[in-house]
Parts: structure tokens; C-alpha cells; sequence
């Protein structure tokens, strides 16, 4: 049972690392980034299966097809049930929200609470958060307030860089001075070795 729990184990897709590898690449709100990502989401539903059907076989030597219906049903529940939200609910939530204040934070801060709500219920679903947050952000990218957090957090990631760059320039500009004070400092205490070889002695 060992190398078909460890099996098991391995056959899920990172989901979180393919995303970080196209947020680096900046290809995340492509095509192709999100037909990868969906097919690793289905991977992830049928590992769930498959790491659930070997525990089972490991724990009590059989397993019935009611758990498994149970764990498919659960994860394909989760799915239907959240695509449908991000379909229909989330751009009356944020139409409501538009009526009602035009402030760029507070969208921004719905969205937020958007992408962790879509987690948590991941994770009732036996799901990884990140596969909810993966819907919420496809909801998200299809409503029309999406141009507008993007708006908002890159100019946020914007002043995140221009803020480290003015700290590094700071600590550059004390380690220089810090660098001059030793250099002056050594060469005054060069001068007055130099004086004091030089006078005469009584």
C-alpha cells in the first residue's frame, strides 16, 4: 500500500506554483494561463478522489462507492455551485456596491473578501483554498469592475516599489556617509600620527 498512497499523493498539480509562475511571467489573465489552470483544477478533483479512495483501502482494506460519489459530488458540487455565484451574484454584488460608493479601495477590499470567501468554501468542499480563490479571480476578471481593481492594485504594487526604492536609496546614501565619517576619521588620525613622528622631541 505504500507506493499507491504515495502515488496517491504526488498526482496532484501545484496550483498555487503554476499561478506564481505565470503571475511572474505575466501571462496569468491569458488564454492559455487559464486553460492550464483549469485543467490543474480538474487534476486536483480527481486526486482528491484518488487520495481518498487509497486512504480508505489502507485504513479499512475496501472502500465503497458511496464515499467516492460522496467526494466527487462534493468537489463537482463545489465547482457548479461556485461558478455559478461568479456568474450571477458577484457582478450584482459589485453593481450594488458601484450604486452606493465610488471609492477604488472598497472594491478592492470586496474583491478580497470575495477571493477568501471562495477559499473557505473550497475547503469545506475537502478542496485546496486556492482552487475557490482560482474561481473567484476567473468571477472577478469577467465583471466590469475588474479594469478597475487592477487599476487599483497596480498602482498600490507601484508605490510598494517606489517605497522599498527610496528605503534602499536611504540606507545607501547612510552607508556612504557612514563610509566618508571613516574615511575623514582615518585620515585625521593619519595626520596626527604624521605630526606627532614629526615633533621634536624635548
Amino acid at each position: 500500500y505504500a507506493h499507491a498512497f504515495l502515488g496517491a499523493a504526488l498526482c496532484a498539480t501545484s496550483v498555487g506554483i503554476t499561478a506564481r509562475v505565470f503571475g511572474d511571467l505575466r501571462a496569468l489573465a491569458t488564454t492559455e494561463a487559464r486553460i492550464v489552470l483549469g485543467a490543474a483544477v480538474a487534476d486536483d478533483v480527481l486526486g482528491l478522489v484518488i487520495l481518498t479512495i487509497v486512504v480508505k483501502i489502507v485504513t479499512e482494506g475496501s472502500v465503497g462507492l458511496g464515499l467516492v460519489a460522496e467526494t466527487v459530488g462534493a468537489a463537482v458540487g463545489f465547482l457548479v455551485v461556485a461558478t455559478l455565484v461568479g456568474a450571477f451574484i458577484v457582478p450584482w454584488c459589485f453593481e450594488q456596491l458601484r450604486r452606493v460608493t465610488r471609492s477604488a479601495a472598497t472594491v478592492v477590499v470586496l474583491g478580497f473578501a470575495l477571493t477568501l470567501g471562495f477559499a473557505w468554501a473550497a475547503t469545506l468542499a475537502k478542496l485546496a483554498p486556492i482552487i475557490g480563490a482560482f474561481v473567484a479571480g476567473l468571477a472577478i476578471g469577467r465583471s466590469p469592475e475588474h479594469a478597475r481593481i487592477e487599476r487599483e492594485r497596480a498602482a498600490r504594487a507601484r508605490a510598494d516599489r517606489e517605497k522599498l526604492q527610496r528605503e534602499r536609496a536611504r540606507r545607501q546614501a547612510q552607508l556612504e556617509r557612514e563610509r566618508e565619517h571613516l574615511r575623514r576619521s582615518e585620515l585625521a588620525r593619519q595626520k596626527a600620527i604624521t605630526i606627532m613622528k614629526n615633533f621634536p622631541e624635548s
